[in-house]
């Protein structure tokens, strides 16, 4: 046996051993969230101003899941997802398969009266249904320029 038999050994040993910690504390969901860049935002015959997002929720789980969107730092906004039915509490809930992804095209509508003056940062929060785990990503709304 040689010293750098040994050196490779532990080596190999360190970097399983961190793998395998990565793999075990890993997280069974997630979220990402991308902002629509053409057009930035919309201003709507109303005043108030849309923007767009496409919202990505993670499943990492081996059965399928039921996730609630909410939308932080941002008062008065109006969400909606393309396809997506509100359900009986009013939340948007988003189902996801086994070991998989969805991704959902999201729209924020502010009123007129209530929109921020600068660009403002806001959290997508995804809560998975029956087990209360949260993920949550940080965007941006952009108000029109006046």
């Amino acid at each position: 046996i040689r010293a750098r038999t040994v050196l490779y050994a532990a080596i190999i040993a360190v970097v399983g051993s961190i793998m395998l910690c990565t793999l075990a504390t890993r997280g069974s969901m997630g979220i990402s969230a991308l902002h629509e860049r053409s057009p930035l935002f919309v201003v709507l015959s109303d005043g108030s101003v849309r923007n767009d997002y496409t919202v990505r929720f993670l499943n990492k789980a081996g059965v399928s899941r039921s996730f609630t969107l909410e939308v932080l730092g941002l008062p008065a906004t109006d969400i909606r997802a393309a396809g997506i039915e509100r359900a009986a509490d009013g939340k948007l809930t988003v189902e996801v398969g086994p070991d998989q992804t969805r991704e959902v095209r999201v729209s924020l509508q502010v009123p007129a009266a209530k929109l921020p003056k600068d660009v403002t940062n806001i959290d997508f929060k995804a809560t998975e249904i029956a087990t209360g785990e949260t993920a949550s990503v940080r965007d941006h709304f952009v108000p029109a320029t006046r």
